[in-house]
Order: C-alpha cells, then structure tokens, then sequence
C-alpha cells in the first residue's frame, strides 16, 4: 500500500515537473526568436525601410497570435496581445538603454517601428484599442525618452546671448 500511495503522488508529480520544463523551453525559445527578430530591425541597414526589417517580428507575432485566437475568447486574446505589446516595449527600451548616443535616425527608426507594431496590434479596430496604448505607463515613458533622442544635439539652445549677460545696467553693477 505505501507504493502505491507512493507511486500515486509522484507520478503526477514528475509530469508537472516535466510539464514545467517543457514550459521554460518553450518561452526561452519564444524570447530567443524575439530577440533575434528586434536584432534584425535595429541592426538592418538604414536604406532597408523600417516596414521591412520589421517583417521577421510581424510574421513571428502574427504566428504566436493566430494560434491563440484560434484557441481563446475575443477578450482574452486582446489580453495576450497587450501582453505581448509590453513584452515588445520592454524589449524595444533595452535597446535604447543599450545604445544611448546614437544618430536620431537609429531612434527614429524605434519610433517608426512602434507606430507599425501599434497599426499592427489595433488590426483595423478589432484588436487594442489605440487609447489602451496611450494610456500606458511603459508606452508614455519610452515614447517621451525615445522623442528626447531623436533631438538633434549639434544645435546651440540659444544662438545669441542671453539679453541678462550683455545689459548694461549688469555691467555697470559688475565695475562697482
């Protein structure tokens, strides 16, 4: 009686076991294609357009998506889109935080590329809604940076003197 009571609670135990480690494989290859893909669109060349380094990510997602529309309510898959999308954000701010200093056009490339995978996301009005992005925290914070970057920075702030050093009525205080 004790093996079998045995064999009772660790059979299905070693199946959740296996089923665990059969989940950890399978995100760390989702994340690893992720990553490959956010590589190709940061890395392409500057002449390859933004829509076609971005074709790796959309056919990847667009994959993973179908399979779970098939599988899930209307409700639930906007739920894992706007999982993915905070993913894709988390991901795309790396980057960024990676690569600090770049050309403008190396951000404003991450910028095109969001507006693309946001179309894509919104899918003609039938996935997230476009002020779902707005309102996110993590969409607000990378778009405010990511706009910061794309500054040009050789331009001065002010391309003559300020009217306080150059008054007179400053001067003459200084030579007393």
């Amino acid at each position: 009686m004790n093996k079998e009571f045995r064999s009772h609670v660790e059979r299905p135990l070693d199946a959740c076991t296996q089923n665990i480690v059969e989940q950890i494989e399978l995100l760390i290859d989702q994340f690893a294609r992720r990553q490959t893909a956010i590589f190709h669109l940061v890395w392409s060349p500057a002449a390859c357009p933004t829509d076609e380094c971005l074709k790796p990510l959309i056919k990847l997602l667009d994959e993973e998506l179908s399979l779970v529309h098939w599988c899930l309510m209307h409700r639930n898959f906007t739920r894992v889109m706007q999982a993915q999308m905070q993913l894709l954000l988390k991901l795309f701010q790396e980057c960024v935080n990676e690569n600090v200093g770049l050309e403008p056009s190396f951000y404003r490339r991450l910028t095109d590329a969001l507006a693309i995978l946001l179309d894509f996301f919104h899918a003609d009005g039938k996935g997230i809604a476009v002020d779902v992005f707005a309102a996110s925290n993590e969409y607000k914070r990378f778009h405010e940076q990511i706009s910061l970057y794309q500054m040009p920075t050789c331009t001065p702030a002010s391309p003559s003197p300020s009217p306080i050093c150059g008054s007179s009525t400053v001067l003459r205080h200084l030579r007393i």
